[in-house]
């Protein structure tokens, strides 16, 4: 892992989160966790470190940092994203990043918000024919699911630390040619609608 846990996931990471569904489900534990993992990089081909991705209980996963741009690339990129710049000219390599992201969703995954970020940015220009002169991020906000009530969470306007991602939506606001749109990211859900 190229960042410390306890530290919010960088933005110019990409990051796949695989849970591990062997845990809770009795027997050995720690055999069935080793038997898991083995079982996701031998199918995807990868490498992932072991990780606790629910806060003040467990929930472990496998974390994986996807590649699919250079590091200048990706930084590049989130970084004109994040800070709400039209992003009309980086479309094609969004798309590619949510197209490489997609091809781990056969099992349950969470994401950081960069990855949910392309995913969020392919439904959005999937209901447009043509491109758009004008896509940028309004808003970031994330929802903490362990709660039954939307709270505002204007505040995080940063990467999550990796212990909350499996109880976090994350929520993009965007405008596009001057039309409001929320998209909505949980695990490798995606929902769109746009506002009045």
């Amino acid at each position: 892992m190229s960042f410390n846990h306890f530290d919010p996931i960088p933005d110019n990471l990409f990051c796949v989160m695989f849970v591990d569904t062997s845990y809770g489900g009795g027997g050995d534990e720690e055999i069935e966790s080793l038997l898991e993992k083995n079982r996701i990089e031998d199918e995807f081909s990868i490498w992932t470190e072991d990780v606790d991705i629910y806060p003040g209980a467990s929930l472990p996963a496998f974390l994986f940092e996807v590649s699919l741009v250079g590091p200048a690339v990706a930084i590049a990129l989130t970084t004109a994203f994040f800070q709400g710049k039209n992003i009309k000219e980086n479309f094609a390599a969004w798309v590619g990043i949510a197209n490489g992201l997609k091809r781990f969703f056969g099992k349950e995954v969470h994401l950081n918000r960069s990855a949910a970020g392309a995913l969020a940015l392919q439904e959005l220009l999937k209901n447009f024919n043509g491109k758009p002169e004008i896509v940028r991020l309004v808003k970031y906000s994330t929802f903490d699911t362990r709660f039954e009530r939307f709270e505002d969470a204007t505040e995080h306007q940063v990467s999550l630390r990796l212990e909350y991602h499996a109880c976090t939506n994350h929520i993009f606001d965007f405008d596009v040619d001057g039309r409001n749109f929320v998209v909505v990211v949980d695990g490798s859900d995606v929902g769109l609608k746009e506002l009045n």
